[in-house]
């Protein structure tokens, strides 16, 4: 007891920061913007990475979206790292780093209480083979015909278009479906860990369904439409795994196909794609 009250007396005259000891004040970093540098033969530097997955001094501080300043319990000159993070398959609930852009390295100044600014540089990695990259500039790969309808054809049109040219097709009631095959086919590898993405840009008032076409042991070709785009107003570009339906699949070689079916509630639709590219790295 006689020991205690000197501490505790010691404590109050000099508000004893052992107990409440004086809190550091952040310094904040925030992700002005994304930009992406455009690199030869990998077709267009549209993008559309939604967080960066950021270190400081190599330790995680967590991801974050452009225009969200957050905290950082570090000062003065710091390194700084950012991963490219996106919506697997355009979900907004599945976030992952985007294997094929490569990762921001930089440093920054950090001072508590002030927030400095950063743009994250990112390009394609170089030992990506980019098996299709589709622009719609000239031509079209999409040429095997699969619901027989001429007047559903892909078009190509400057008015509404995302750079250039875009695809277009057109739906109405007399031709409510539309469905094509790209006109090569593609040996994607089946095993290992190299995943096959699927970059596209589209906007539509129509739900499309893509995936890929592949035949069964009788040669008859087999649908494997297992990812869906929701209808949009304004261009977007999300990035599809293939993983899973060619692991449930492995029956190589493969097409790249897409198709739509025109609701009941609408008389017409129209659908724009562009910069469709398949792509994994190289074996």
């Amino acid at each position: 007891m006689y020991k205690i009250l000197p501490f505790i007396l010691i404590c109050s005259l000099f508000s004893c920061d052992i107990i409440n000891p004086e809190e550091q004040i952040p310094a904040f970093l925030e992700i002005e913007t994304f930009e992406f540098i455009e690199t030869p033969n990998t077709g267009s530097s549209n993008q559309n990475i939604t967080e960066g997955w950021v270190y400081v001094n190599n330790n995680l501080i967590g991801a974050f979206s452009p225009g969200k300043p957050f905290p950082v319990l570090e000062e003065g000159t710091v390194e700084i790292l950012v991963d490219p993070g996106i919506h697997e398959n355009g979900i907004g609930f599945t976030p992952a780093l985007y294997p094929y852009y490569t990762r921001y390295t930089g440093t920054a100044e950090l001072v508590p209480g002030q927030t400095t600014k950063i743009t994250p540089e990112f390009e394609y990695r170089e030992n990506i083979d980019f098996i299709m990259i589709q622009d719609f500039e000239n031509n079209t790969l999409f040429t095997d015909d699969r619901d027989g309808n001429e007047e559903t054809s892909i078009t190509y049109t400057a008015d509404g278009a995302l750079e250039g040219l875009s695809a277009k097709i057109e739906l109405n009631r007399d031709n409510p479906s539309f469905n094509v095959g790209s006109s090569l086919v593609y040996d994607l590898p089946v095993l290992g860990v190299n995943d096959t993405w699927l970059e596209i840009n589209f906007k539509t008032d129509v739900p499309i369904a893509l995936g890929l076409l592949t035949q069964d042991a009788g040669g008859n070709i087999r649908q494997l439409y297992g990812h869906g785009l929701n209808t949009t107003p304004v261009w977007r570009k999300v990035y599809i795994n293939l993983k899973e339906i060619i692991i449930n699949n492995p029956s190589p070689p493969y097409q790249v196909g897409f198709g739509a079916e025109l609701p009941l509630a609408q008389n017409t639709g129209t659908i724009f794609i562009d910069n469709v590219k398949l792509l994994h790295f190289i074996q």
